[in-house]
């Protein structure tokens, strides 16, 4: 007789006893304790399990006969797999054997002791298995979440400008991507002497507080002992590394030097980070950060001194013609500034036509047809390309099957209602009911994946002129991927626009300039294909954010609408230079203004 459970409740418990734990495969031990409590039985294992044997164990109890039952499973599991087809249920005499595909080529199998109804116990296995596949997607977006931090790590570690900014960087978001609880970074100062620059969760590092100065000795230690890779440290590194809390006994600590080669000779700077005993330091990881944070140090103080040195150069050749030079030329700067004179500011761009759209892949798929060239005039809704995505068409089939049979089962289960007994009809209605939801969750699906497939088909979004060179060539019987930019739809016989980069050095003249001119300064611009023809147009809007570039340099977006294209401009995307009027200013402050600026930044803040 079949043992009746309740597996909805046996789920609902996993789930609640799991809570927020970070683990992936919480949920799977969790509902292995409830098969364990639910069946009565004593001896409960899962493995995950492959034709070459256990590949790892995912849950066991008791652990006293772990072993014993790991020799048992070692002797038939090959048995169990080559066979084509076995029977839920079957194994030795002490142990029952259940299995379910997970990925192919690899199975989930659990042995159980004789429990009370295992006969019916085929549909716990394949939750189980499905709570397995569950925790492997998740492991899989875990690593690929710490991919893309480290990437965006490395991108705010490569646009620091000075060794503070970097070392703050290092200090600040390392930990979580070293998946440790703090970071220090210690740097020479006088008399060659260790001192805490950066550390985590600590704004401003007071290097002569008694956990600093401990923090600088203990490198000190491993400088002279050459540990860059001990798993311990001295007890007073338990105090150093923050100020507002003590640290646990049982740590591991990493001390590297900053420096390409990895060596502690000539370093200037050195890395101490921190990771619980239940946290084991990925030493590749470590080793990759430091150097990453090296090249960067290295890049910016080889910067840094190769000004120094030209500058101490140009004081170091003194003599009176030189002298007398500069006295004139001081008296030339003097003179200047009584002199007002039109103060513009440069900005590069592009000239574009003002309706225009670019053209993605909705789906991923293969590049099956192409039908316009480039330059051609297309109609809104014009087909652009085809794609091909086998995976969507085996979906579609397979989803139109399921459909077939649920409404087969369903007019078979109709013609049974007609002629059952009254006391079987409760039975009949709730099966009724299931496939009616089923099929209507089935054509739901259909009618998105249809949806889906339509994508396949990439159209013009608007009225225009294609713009896509080597569309043939690039994408033709080649796989692309949802987001992959195709070509650009431009409307020509609309009006233009020119879109200019104004860098943020500059964009506080052009705002004071919008006040005094009703907010539309004029710019005067020139075509890179011809760069002699200049026109003046006004500044229609300024934008209100802040944006970076390719070249990680900060910029302000200005636009300046023209009533049609420049006489024989047809392409959109032509380069412009322009600048743009921002009233008057005195000769001195036009010429020397970046030089002002310049020191005013350096000497002052």
């Amino acid at each position: 007789m079949p043992y009746h459970y309740d597996l909805s409740a046996m789920l609902a418990s996993a789930v609640s006893r799991a809570g927020s734990a970070n683990t992936s495969f919480a949920l799977l031990r969790e509902f292995a304790s409830e098969i364990q409590t639910t069946f009565s039985t004593e001896i409960i294992y899962i493995a995950e399990v492959s034709p070459e044997g256990v590949r790892q164990i995912c849950f066991a109890a008791p652990q006293s006969r772990r072993q014993a039952v790991l020799d048992e499973v070692s002797e038939f599991v090959a048995e169990i797999l080559c066979q084509d087809r076995r029977a839920a249920g079957s194994g030795s005499s002490s142990l029952k054997t259940f299995l379910a595909e997970v990925l192919p080529g690899v199975q989930l199998l659990i042995l159980i002791d004789q429990p009370t109804g295992t006969e019916d116990f085929q549909e716990c296995v394949e939750v189980a298995a499905d709570l397995y596949r569950r925790g492997l997607l998740s492991v899989l977006r875990k690593n690929s979440a710490g991919h893309q931090l480290l990437s965006q790590f490395l991108t705010s570690l490569q646009l620091a400008s000075t060794p503070a900014e970097a070392l703050n960087i290092l200090a600040t978001d390392g930990p979580s991507i070293l998946n440790c609880q703090r970071i220090a970074v210690c740097g020479r100062g006088s008399a060659a002497k260790w001192k805490l620059l950066a550390a985590t969760s600590v704004a401003q590092p007071n290097d002569r507080s008694a956990a600093a100065l401990q923090l600088a000795e203990t490198v000190a230690q491993f400088e002279s002992r050459a540990c860059a890779d001990n798993e311990s440290a001295p007890a007073a590194v338990r105090n150093a590394i923050s100020q507002s809390s003590e640290l646990e006994s049982d740590v591991i600590v990493r001390v590297l030097p900053l420096t390409m080669n990895g060596q502690w000779q000539n370093s200037e700077y050195a890395f101490v980070g921190e990771w619980n005993r239940t946290q084991l330091p990925d030493q590749n990881l470590v080793t990759l950060l430091a150097l990453a944070a090296s090249t960067v140090l290295d890049t910016i103080e080889q910067r840094n001194a190769t000004l120094w040195t030209r500058f101490r150069r140009q004081l170091s050749r003194k003599s009176r013609i030189r002298n007398s030079l500069l006295a004139g030329a001081i008296v030339l700067v003097i003179l200047a500034l009584l002199v007002p004179v039109d103060f513009t500011i440069e900005a590069r761009g592009e000239l574009e036509p003002s309706i225009r759209q670019y053209v993605w892949a909705s789906e991923n798929g293969i590049v099956s047809e192409i039908h316009p060239n480039d330059g051609d005039q297309l109609d809104a809704g014009a087909l652009i390309l085809k794609l091909r995505n086998d995976e969507l068409a085996v979906q579609l089939e397979s989803l139109q099957g399921e459909i077939a049979t649920s409404r087969t089962r369903l007019a078979a289960i109709e013609s049974l209602r007609i002629g059952r007994e009254t006391s079987r009809d409760p039975l009949l209605t709730t099966e009724h009911s299931e496939l009616t939801a089923r099929v209507e969750a089935l054509e739901r699906q259909l009618i998105f994946l249809k949806t889906r497939l339509s994508n396949l088909q990439v159209r013009s979004p608007i009225r225009g002129k294609l713009f896509g060179s080597g569309l043939r060539e690039r994408f033709l019987g080649r796989p692309v991927v949802r987001g992959q930019y195709f070509c650009e739809i431009a409307e020509l016989d609309s009006n233009w626009e020119l879109r200019l980069r104004v860098s943020e050095a500059d964009i506080d003249h052009l705002m004071t300039s919008a006040q005094t001119s009703d907010g539309h300064p004029m710019v005067t611009y020139a075509l890179a294909t011809r760069p002699g023809e200049y026109v003046t147009v006004p500044v229609s809007s300024i934008g209100r954010t802040t944006e970076l570039d390719s070249n990680g340099t900060l910029f302000t977006e200005v636009i300046a609408g023209l009533p049609q294209a420049p006489s024989g401009t047809e392409r959109p995307g032509t380069g412009v230079t322009g600048r743009i009027h921002c009233g008057k200013r005195s000769l001195g402050y036009v010429c020397f203004r970046h030089v002002s600026e310049y020191l005013t930044q350096k000497l002052f803040l």
